[in-house]
């Protein structure tokens, strides 16, 4: 009996000490997670920021770039400390996304030395961080085990944030007016101080209508999820019905097609009707769109949005696109391989006679894409979409329904404006490519929230 508790004892001993043995505290990727989540959340505010010398000329830094730089510069001194797996992901997308950033950013370099003006390296600099982000997000997120549904819902609670202001700009000007002047930049022009309080001008945490629409858009991405509760239910409903309302009223034509686009891919790929009526209702809108532009025209007034396309005060700014371009394909015969570099339009377009403050920007990422890069960076572009759209199409669960139809829609987006500096922007290619990237995953594949 002595034996028997005196083992008895000894086990017990061995089994306390085991528990005894103290848990690491905050790891690594504590940390790195932790900066993560705060930089996506911060990635709709465009209201101002740090100001930086970088040789030829300062740039403006906003929060979330700068969350940028510090976890970018945390994982590399992690990577240099201890080596990785590499994750399990599509490598042939990945290689596929490492040429994108190499060989846009060397086109990008050689223009500044092929074409004739000034070198400005800040600039290169901001897009080669923009450019990063198709890989930096999804190998930050894989490193911090945070998946791409994750990923997602912290993206859709910053537009949420983005919304919040949005409803503080409309219910209490004065409020709102009061946050601008307390975080106002003189260097950033706002045009809160432009707006009446009585036109819908959607600027909430940016300093354009046109861009704070273009973020209110991403609210769309709340479709994603299938909340069970009917409180989750309701602020899903109310997020994405502001979507679709800001896209109809705020006067962003470009907003506009990239909401219908996203729509129309998820009604078709979620199979909200048959495949078959899915076409047969995207022609109908598209029929009554044209007949009511011919018909009722004076009754569109109130979605501006849809009413921009017919408006006849909208014809000195068709023009001066009509303007932009003739200027670009000058410039795209004198430097078609590899660009003009990231040099700003109105200062290489100047000596072609574009002294016009309204034609000052391209208006157009694909051929802002073509100006910086040349036919180099545009062939890489149109490969990578290609690449991520076909890698989203063959997922029919509702997360990746609506990435990829708000991919295809930024894509339309592209042609007809340009977001390609906002943080919004490089944010989301990153989070397609992660989903892209993962797609074969079964880990990542739940459909419910």
């Amino acid at each position: 009996m002595n034996s028997a508790a005196a083992l008895n004892a000894d086990v017990a001993g061995v089994h306390t000490r085991r528990n005894a043995v103290p848990r690491p505290g905050i790891t690594t990727r504590d940390v790195l997670g932790s900066l993560f989540v705060v930089m996506i959340l911060l990635v709709t505010y465009d209201k101002s920021g740090v100001t930086i010398g970088l040789g030829d000329r300062a740039i403006i830094v906003t929060p979330y770039k700068l969350t940028f730089l510090t976890l970018a510069a945390l994982c590399a001194l992690a990577s240099l400390a201890r080596r990785h797996r590499p994750p399990d992901i599509d490598r042939r997308l990945y290689h596929l996304l490492v040429a994108f950033v190499v060989l846009q950013t060397l086109a990008s370099l050689a223009g500044l030395i092929v074409a004739p003006g000034a070198i400005t390296l800040s600039s290169e600099a901001y897009y080669l961080i923009q450019r990063l982000h198709v890989l930096f997000i999804p190998l930050v997120a894989l490193r911090c085990r945070i998946s791409p549904r994750s990923v997602l819902k912290l993206f859709v609670a910053a537009v949420v944030m983005h919304l919040l202001f949005v409803g503080v700009q409309f219910a209490a000007p004065g409020v709102y007016r009061s946050l601008v002047d307390y975080v106002f930049d003189p260097q950033r022009l706002d045009n809160t101080y432009e707006w009446d309080g009585r036109v819908l001008a959607y600027l909430g945490l940016y300093r354009t209508a046109n861009y704070g629409a273009f973020a209110a858009a991403f609210g769309l991405l709340a479709l994603a999820f299938s909340p069970r509760g009917p409180l989750g239910r309701a602020l899903r409903a109310t997020l994405v019905a502001a979507s679709i309302g800001i896209a109809l009223t705020g006067g962003s034509r470009s907003v506009f097609l990239m909401t219908l686009a996203g729509l129309s891919v998820f009604a078709m790929k979620t199979r909200v009707m048959r495949k078959t009526s899915s076409y047969v209702l995207v022609a109908l809108l598209a029929l009554a769109f044209a007949g009511s532009t011919l018909f009722f025209t004076p009754r569109l007034e109130s979605l501006r949005s849809v009413y921009a396309f017919v408006d006849p005060d909208r014809e000195g700014s068709n023009q001066g696109k009509l303007m932009v371009v003739d200027y670009a394909a000058q410039l795209f015969v004198q430097s078609p391989i590899v660009g003009w570099g990231s040099r700003r339009f109105a200062d290489i377009s100047a000596p072609l006679g574009n002294d016009f403050y309204a034609n000052a920007e391209v208006h157009s990422q694909v051929l802002s894409t073509l100006l910086q890069t040349g036919l180099v960076g545009l062939t890489m572009y149109c490969a990578v979409f290609v690449a991520i759209v076909r890698r989203l199409w063959r997922r029919r669960q509702k997360d990746y329904a609506i990435v990829a139809g708000m991919f295809i829609g930024l894509g339309l987006y592209n042609i007809i404006y340009d977001a390609g500096a906002l943080d919004v922007f490089a944010l989301f290619n990153g989070v397609a490519a992660y989903y892209a990237l993962t797609y074969r995953k079964d880990q990542y594949s739940q459909t419910t929230s």
